[in-house]
């Protein structure tokens, strides 16, 4: 990664985390490009937050940045906490069998479905635009708040029964990365993926554009309008996970042309 991305993560590390990560000294244009990136990327508050903790820090360079008040010290407050749902329906219907069942079994976790709905939902945002730093942020944070609570047996379980055990294993490897987190924190991740540092990397290095929506659109009666270039971007972006979770990925990329279907019958 360049020192770009290396002091956005320190700074992330920093507001998220409460890390105190060396900085490295840049040109106030890389800094201004940093704030550009961790604003695209919805951790303006995060980043505020961390510059603020070296506020007292020499020869760094940074100018002025319009980041926000730093008032988010935790990421779980930045993405409201939901229950994730998955494109495919065989899939999704697993997801609430284990929902139900843990609902009512003798030794309940809820830090463990949560855990569960933090990673579906990386994933699932993973697809639509490569690695999603707001939601590498929440399960960072969860798993350095809660994470003594999380029953990894029963979660390694329910990753295997959803197939999505690589792909879990990727947010995971992420963090190994890009946030300073040990192995031995993430028994979920069983081996590290060797490519988390080139897809972390690449998403980082594509602008928003890259995530534009494909839609279908009427212009005239009889005709319909498309973005193919959207379009090709989405196909492209899912083959790249899709060895990591092949049976969400697949329902995902259909799912979504079908919506886009759907908007255009509408």
């Amino acid at each position: 990664m360049d020192i770009v991305k290396r002091n956005l993560f320190a700074l992330i590390r920093s507001g998220a985390l409460g890390e105190y990560t060396r900085l490295e000294p840049m040109t106030p244009c890389k800094w201004r490009k940093l704030g550009d990136m961790a604003l695209s990327r919805g951790v303006a508050s995060t980043v505020s937050l961390g510059l603020r903790h070296h506020q007292y820090d020499q020869g760094l360079g940074i100018p002025s940045l319009q980041l926000g008040d730093g008032e988010v010290t935790s990421a779980q407050t930045a993405i409201p906490m939901r229950q994730a749902s998955m494109a495919n329906l065989w899939l999704n219907h697993q997801l609430k069998r284990i929902r139900n069942t843990e609902r009512h079994a003798i030794d309940t976790s809820v830090d463990t479905l949560q855990i569960l709905d933090i990673l579906l939902s990386s994933i699932t945002a993973m697809m639509g635009q490569d690695a999603s730093l707001r939601h590498l942020v929440q399960l960072a944070v969860y798993l350095r708040t809660r994470g003594d609570k999380v029953d990894f047996v029963k979660l390694d379980r329910w990753l295997q029964k959803l197939h999505v055990t690589r792909a879990a294993a990727l947010q995971g490897s992420f963090l190994i990365t890009a946030m300073g987190f040990e192995p031995d924190e993430l028994p979920f991740v069983h081996s590290s993926e060797p490519r988390a540092e080139f897809l972390l990397d690449y998403a980082l290095s594509h602008g928003q554009h890259e995530y534009e929506a494909w839609h279908l659109s009427d212009t005239k009666p009889l005709f319909i309008r498309n973005n193919p270039k959207a379009l090709w971007r989405r196909v492209r972006r899912c083959a790249r996970y899709m060895s990591y979770a092949p049976l969400e990925t697949i329902s995902y990329l259909f799912l979504s042309m079908a919506r886009s279907i759907a908007e255009v019958e509408e």
